[in-house]
């Protein structure tokens, strides 16, 4: 069978005399057709109403009806099978009827005419596929960008759009018809035009071309969006003719690239302290696995246990220390890892220039190894060397704390650059209150820094400090709202401090914000004290208009009020609220909390 013929479907002759209708079967069956010959127009429409054809063959002239009543019925029947008629009488008129009526080619009854047959309806058999697959790919076509989420058009060779799906509403707040007849790169941002398609096609000779660029919106803004084209270009010249593009918003994507890049850079600034600080510390550290192998190692060369790392990762305990070291190291693994919990010993090694006392510290990483650090505390021992020490701690904490206090305040100015790109009120006030709590933690780290005492936090300077923030925040002083501030001299552990700051944030921030409205003044006080010898009383009082009745604070749907339960829970503090001429919150909480 010729693969230009469709195996399931035949060539119809309609042919009145034999031996011609003879000629063109063996014609139409030499070039590998099928072939099926009827002489009768009734005997045509009777096989067109139970089978499908290629094409059909037509004499003109017919002894028992109207020819044309075949290319009728063929057409409302399957409108694309071709129809070739194939006629003695050579006239304009016939011609001209033929193609009106549907007829795709008009072949004269020649000496040799059937030789010619096999090529028409090769010919036109092809063409009528070809025709059949352009439509069927052009319905497609139009269902995908009828309901597909991204925009897809179609530009000429100058830019103009000639079509564009509903997707544009969307996209850009364009009306499809508002679009069509303008130039697509004239949305473009100035800035990006040199890389849309319509300014690359002429220059390139892809058929694929991808850009990203800033396409600004009705309403004057502008958003990102990714275009992939496909440049149909003309077969011969390779100039283009048309452009199909389907366009997709990418805003969130970018906004998304541009965060995780900070938060790259950031890491990578992490990476870079936490590297200094492990290469500014002098002790031996490595990391072990369960069964006492090291997967990681480092020493300065000048420490007492050096070894070229080849020499120690990979390697067991067992093959590099001795005996009994190396079973007490693996039972500190175990302890370690079975324990969740930090492990530390003291051992002595014999070494060329003597033996020395080391201390090691162990802690699980992970579930199936472990980290450890190991110092020399031979020297340490002497009690001047203990003091150097103990500033070297000193001077480390208060690194960290003034490192903690930098980051939080990163932290917040990100949140504040957030903010001013939401347009949204409620998010920017959320934006808001969560600066506030980072503000109030930074403090604390802030004062630990200054402090001579790393582990307390003057809490009487804290508390004045982070509430003349607050009300400054708040403009509350223009607004005829006055603190009140009365502290005992205490210091408060870190523990403690930061649940307290947390508090006072919260319920400052929210007597500012919803006490005292339509100018009501008044103060909103803040005290903190001791009562008795084992317990502490924080105070938070306003005298605004109070909470509603209706409102159970403890069940609150508000994150604010929800949180300052949050922090009592880490303080064990008894809380009671009052509404007796506004709103008071007291805790109590136990002196080993602070």
């Amino acid at each position: 069978m010729n693969p230009d013929w469709n195996p399931d479907r035949a060539v119809l002759v309609v042919e009145d005399d034999e031996a011609t209708a003879e000629l063109e079967r063996r014609a139409l069956v030499r070039s590998g057709a099928v072939v099926r010959v009827v002489g009768r127009v009734s005997d045509a429409l009777e096989l067109l109403e139970r089978e499908a054809f290629s094409a059909i063959l037509l004499d003109y002239q017919l002894p028992d009806g109207d020819a044309w009543r075949i290319v009728e019925v063929a057409k409302g029947l399957r409108p694309r099978t071709p129809v070739v008629l194939v006629t003695a009488m050579g006239n304009e008129r016939v011609a001209a009827e033929a193609i009106h009526r549907g007829v795709v080619e008009y072949v004269k009854k020649t000496g040799t005419f059937y030789d010619e047959l096999p090529d028409v309806v090769k010919r036109v058999v092809t063409f009528a596929r070809a025709e059949e697959r352009l439509r069927r790919s052009d319905a497609l076509f139009q269902l995908i960008a009828l309901h597909a989420q991204d925009m897809i058009s179609t530009d000429d060779a100058n830019g103009f759009v000639t079509s564009i799906s509903p997707a544009c509403r969307r996209l850009l707040g364009y009306e499809p018809e508002e679009l069509i007849g303008t130039r697509g790169i004239d949305l473009v941002h100035p800035e990006d035009r040199a890389t849309t398609v319509t300014a690359r096609m002429s220059s390139s000779l892809d058929s694929q071309i991808s850009s990203v660029v800033r396409s600004r919106r009705k309403d004057g803004t502008y958003i990102w969006v990714e275009s992939n084209s496909y440049v149909v270009r003309d077969p011969e010249a390779g100039t283009p003719v048309e452009v199909i593009t389907i366009t997709r918003d990418i805003t969130e994507r970018k906004k998304a690239e541009h965060t995780a890049r900070a938060l790259e850079a950031s890491l990578r600034t992490s990476e870079a302290q936490a590297k200094a600080m492990l290469d500014a510390i002098p002790d031996l550290m490595f990391r072990m696995t369960a069964d006492g192998t090291f997967l990681d190692y480092r020493a300065h060369a000048t420490n007492e246990l050096y070894v070229p790392p080849e020499n120690i990762i990979g390697n067991n305990v067992r093959e590099l220390m001795p005996p009994a070291f190396a079973e007490d190291c693996l039972g500190y693994i175990r302890a370690a890892l079975e324990t969740r919990s930090r492990q530390c010993w003291e051992f002595q090694l014999p070494l060329p220039n003597g033996p020395l006392d080391f201390e090691a510290r162990m802690v699980p990483i992970g579930s199936a190894d472990v980290l450890a650090i190991v110092r020399n505390i031979s020297a340490s021992k002497a009690e001047g060397v203990i003091r150097n020490s103990l500033r070297e701690k000193d001077v480390l904490l208060k690194e960290i704390h003034h490192r903690v206090k930098n980051n939080l305040q990163v932290i917040s100015s990100l949140l504040k650059l957030q903010a001013m790109n939401v347009s949204d009120v409620a998010a920017r006030d959320v934006f808001a209150q969560s600066r506030g709590r980072v503000h109030s933690i930074a403090l604390v780290h802030e004062k630990l820094y200054q402090s001579k005492d790393l582990s307390h936090v003057d809490f009487d300077d804290y508390a004045h400090v982070l509430v003349e923030s607050l009300f400054h925040a708040h403009e509350a002083a223009k607004r005829g709202i006055s603190p009140v501030i009365h502290v005992d001299e205490l210091n408060l552990a870190v523990d403690a401090a930061v649940p307290c700051g947390l508090i006072i944030n919260e319920l400052v921030t929210n007597a500012l914000t919803h006490g005292f409205p339509d100018g009501r003044t008044g103060s909103v006080q803040i005290s903190l004290r001791r009562i008795g010898p084992e317990r502490i009383e924080l105070q938070v009082t306003d005298d605004g208009v109070g909470l509603p009745a209706e409102v159970d604070p403890r069940r609150s749907a508000s994150l604010g009020l929800d949180l300052v339960f949050t922090f009592a829970e880490q303080l064990d503090a008894e809380v009671e609220v009052t509404r007796d001429g506004g709103t008071a919150f007291c805790f109590r909480f136990p002196c080993g909390a602070a």
